[in-house]
């Protein structure tokens, strides 16, 4: 399988390539600012974390216009964010960041990508922008959520979508490659 990850400029992003590989994907790097590649020559694509906003990005929102409507496309963090916001959400910067600390999140979708996923699961967070749950457009249902009901995973019901507001490719995620695991047996 050929994926294509989309990189912000996260010191992450080589984790994330890391356990693609390891389920058996080739990955091909692009950071966000190079000129666009020609999409249909991949499977799936991966937005990676960074930092700032989605519209601080490179290339990201704009190629997100340009994407295959069949092409899987799973986010993470920055990725999540871009994706929420490209479909008419907004963000909201918390009081306080999370940054390097370790949190549960709750199961709130029970069929879908994630369905195989413990009822809770212990994450990394790296962020202080989430996803607005009250301005979420009605295409996108929540699959996880933290213990303060912040929204934590999220999967398109139009398009193959889904993305993680967490870091799954951190360390302190017990099993984070499950998560691409399964979102890579979601359309495989």
């Amino acid at each position: 399988m050929r994926i294509i990850l989309i990189d912000n400029y996260d010191s992450f992003t080589w984790n994330i390539v890391h356990y693609l590989e390891q389920c058996n994907c080739q990955v091909e790097v692009v950071k966000n600012d190079n000129p666009a590649p020609i999409w249909r020559d991949y499977d799936a694509c991966v937005i990676s974390p960074g930092p700032g906003l989605p519209h601080e990005a490179g290339n990201l929102l704009k190629w997100m216009s340009e994407f295959p409507g069949t092409l899987p496309v799973m986010g993470v963090c920055l990725g999540m964010q871009a994706m929420a916001v490209y479909t008419g959400g907004q963000l909201i910067n918390l009081a306080t960041p999370l940054h390097g600390i370790e949190g549960v999140v709750v199961k709130t979708a029970y069929n879908g990508i994630w369905k195989d996923m413990g009822k809770t699961e212990v994450v990394a967070h790296y962020h202080s922008w989430i996803v607005d749950a009250k301005k979420l457009t009605q295409e996108w249902k929540a699959s996880f959520v933290s213990e303060d009901n912040l929204l934590m995973a999220i999967e398109n019901t139009h398009r193959p979508w889904c993305a993680v507001q967490f870091h799954p490719e951190s360390i302190m995620c017990r099993e984070g490659i499950r998560w691409f695991q399964f979102w890579l047996a979601s359309f495989s």
